[in-house]
């Protein structure tokens, strides 16, 4: 049945080329047969993976899908690995740089409050960049390096009144005026 089912859909394939996405044309099951569709040998927590795969694992560009949102974008073992974008099911949003499957290098982080971080990320945490608040604050320099995002090191806040703290922060807190960055 599942080699029907296969042949079915290759015919299906072959004769209308154009209603498949060149992801879905190009997925491998992992003793290299190739098929047409979605498969179910998913990526961590993933309920469903559309895409390039190899060795039965998400390789090349794909998008897993689960309750708790998205993954789509260069994927390599598994992992993302490369430019992606990944969607939580709140409407948080991060686009930019991944190495094994945490954000790594650039990249942009949008909350649906209004609130957005762009700058460098390390591990799957944010280290240094621009972050800007729903109030209108905005915060250039140095973060604490884990998820909770504090302002940590030297760094610069502007607050929608117009005043300015730069120098020293630590665990959010501002430290004082430094004379170096």
């Amino acid at each position: 049945m599942k080699r029907l089912s296969l042949f079915v859909a290759t015919v299906i394939a072959l004769a209308f080329p154009v209603l498949l996405s060149a992801a879905e044309q190009t997925n491998a099951l992992p003793n290299g047969a190739k098929y047409i569709g979605e498969t179910n040998l998913l990526p961590y927590g993933a309920e469903k993976y559309i895409g390039e795969m190899k060795d039965g694992k998400p390789n090349g560009l794909g998008k897993a899908i689960s309750g708790a949102g998205t993954e789509e974008g260069e994927w390599r073992n598994g992992k993302l690995n490369g430019q992606g974008t990944q969607t939580w099911g709140d409407g948080t949003k991060f686009a930019g740089q991944f190495k094994n499957g945490k954000e790594n290098g650039q990249g942009m982080m949008t909350w649906t409050n209004g609130q957005k971080f762009v700058g460098e990320w390390l591990d799957g945490s944010a280290r240094q960049g621009c972050f800007t608040y729903a109030d209108g604050s905005r915060y250039v320099g140095q973060l604490s390096g884990d998820m909770t995002m504090r302002r940590n090191g030297h760094g610069k806040m502007t607050y929608p009144d117009g005043r300015v703290e730069e120098g020293l922060w630590k665990d959010g807190k501002f430290m004082g005026a430094s004379t170096t960055p």
